[in-house]
C-alpha cells in the first residue's frame, strides 16, 4: 500500500471506547475487516460528494468541464483504496502513487525534462526542459466520519458480546 491512514485511537471518547473494546478482544480480525469495508464505502462517498464534511476546493478542470473534482483521476485513486487488517490494527489506504499528493496537497516547483509532444496537426515538436509550479490544495478523502466511528463501535460491541 503506497499510502495508508491507520484507524488511530485518540482523545475522542468514542475512539477511546473502541480502544477499550479492542484490548478485550483477542482476535478482532473479522470485526476489523467489516470496519475496513465501512471505511472503503466512506471513501467512495467522499469522492461522490467531492469531500466531506467540507467540500474540496474545485479544480480548474472541473470548473471548465463541469465534471467532479478528482475525476477521472479520482476514479484511479478510488479504485485503489483498500483496507488491511494486521493483528489489532486496521489500515485503510490507497495504492495509487498520486493518492498522497491529493490527500495532503502538494506545493512545489517540478522540473520537466526535455521531451517531444504531438500537436493537433499531427506534427511532433520538441519541448525544452522547464519548471512548472504545482499548487494542488489538500483534498482529504480518507477521513473517518462520525457515523463511521459509530458503526465501528457497534460492530466491535456486537463482536465482543455476541457469539462467534
Amino acid at each position: 500500500m503506497a499510502f495508508a491512514i491507520a484507524f488511530k485511537v485518540e482523545k475522542d471518547t468514542r475512539k477511546t471506547l473502541i480502544a477499550q473494546m479492542l484490548k478485550r478482544i483477542d482476535k478482532p480480525g473479522p470485526a476489523l475487516k467489516r470496519i475496513g469495508l465501512v471505511g472503503e464505502e466512506s471513501v467512495a462517498t467522499n469522492f461522490e460528494r467531492e469531500g466531506r464534511p467540507r467540500k474540496w476546493k474545485q479544480s480548474k478542470r472541473s470548473r471548465n468541464t463541469g465534471r467532479k473534482t478528482l475525476s477521472p483521476t479520482g476514479n484511479t485513486i478510488k479504485t485503489t483504496v483498500t483496507s488491511n487488517v494486521r493483528g489489532k490494527k486496521l489500515l485503510l489506504g490507497a495504492s495509487s502513487f498520486i493518492a498522497a499528493y491529493h490527500h495532503f496537497g502538494f506545493k512545489k516547483a517540478v522540473s520537466i525534462k526535455q521531451h517531444t509532444r504531438t500537436i493537433k496537426s499531427g506534427k511532433s515538436v520538441l519541448v525544452k526542459a522547464h519548471k512548472i509550479k504545482q499548487n494542488n490544495p489538500k483534498r482529504p478523502f480518507i477521513i473517518w466520519q462520525k457515523e463511521d466511528i459509530r458503526i465501528a463501535e457497534k460492530i466491535l460491541f456486537e463482536y465482543d458480546t455476541g457469539p462467534r
